[in-house]
């Protein structure tokens, strides 16, 4: 029983695949939803740009949402705490979350570690660690203690789903809401490939931070995907674009320092 006394948010169907799965078992007549999770999402926005964005975010025309601009304005975190609590929220309307990895390492080439090794799902780990943290994080500043349960329970039963851009083809996701985090890394074909996947009562959130790019391709051919979909899509009126500044920075304040000598 000490094991599960933080567990006081998991739903019973939930503990009841919990125990299951402690006891290396598992329960036949299971059948998760997003209902069966007892979770609130308490969603703060912390300056004018994030209460814009989460505006667009709950603008129903809008179905596709597009935030960018400087790292730690909580562009990430207000789109994930969005898609949580809609999940609770929308009656039904959307069914899960489906996250787009881009799979681009960070830094220079010669910083590769290699291939990694294990099954696919190994492999994504270290892509997928970001977003779990920060659902994580939305729920335990909504007060839920068991937020980390919650959300390994949410990825195991495919209410939130983990996809590679390089496997969307020929892919459409319904009665989803579909975000792509760190969307700078994507150059106009793939970026394409990705705003094509949105299927009937569905919702495509963007966010990212040009700057921030790691992909040598996309620099040296100025073939950013993110860049171009607003510059072309802009005026639809299914498309917000909200962007963001160092001064909407609410991570740390040192950040801003940080950008304001970077370019100086």
């Amino acid at each position: 029983m000490a094991r599960k006394k933080h567990l006081q948010d998991v739903c019973a169907e939930d503990m009841e695949l919990i125990d299951a799965s402690l006891r290396g078992s598992s329960t036949k007549d299971y059948n998760p939803t997003y209902a069966n999770y007892d979770f609130k999402v308490a969603i703060k926005c912390k300056n004018q740009k994030q209460k814009e964005f989460l505006n667009a975010l709950k603008n129903d025309d809008k179905q596709i949402c597009i935030g960018v601009g400087a790292a730690g304005s909580g562009k990430s975190y207000i789109s994930l705490a969005y898609a949580l609590s809609m999940l609770k929220n929308s009656y039904g309307k959307y069914k899960n979350i489906v996250i787009v990895i881009p799979t681009a390492l960070a830094g220079h080439p010669s910083m590769n570690i290699g291939f990694l090794p294990g099954t696919y799902e190994d492999k994504i780990q270290n892509f997928i660690a970001a977003d779990n943290y920060t659902f994580e994080k939305i729920l335990t500043d909504s007060g839920i203690y068991s937020s980390k349960q919650i959300v390994e329970g949410l990825v195991r039963n495919g209410i939130i789903r983990y996809e590679i851009v390089s496997y969307l083809r020929g892919r459409t996701f319904a009665d989803s809401l579909i975000l792509l985090n760190e969307c700078e890394n994507l150059n106009k074909d793939e970026m394409l490939l990705t705003l094509t996947r949105v299927g009937e009562n569905s919702k495509l959130i963007l966010t990212g931070d040009t700057r921030q790019c790691d992909r040598g391709d996309i620099v040296t051919k100025k073939s950013s995907g993110i860049e171009h979909a607003i510059s072309k899509l802009g005026e639809l009126d299914e498309v917000s674009i909200t962007t963001f500044t160092k001064e909407d920075v609410v991570r740390n304040p040192l950040i801003t320092k940080i950008l304001d000598a970077w370019d100086e």
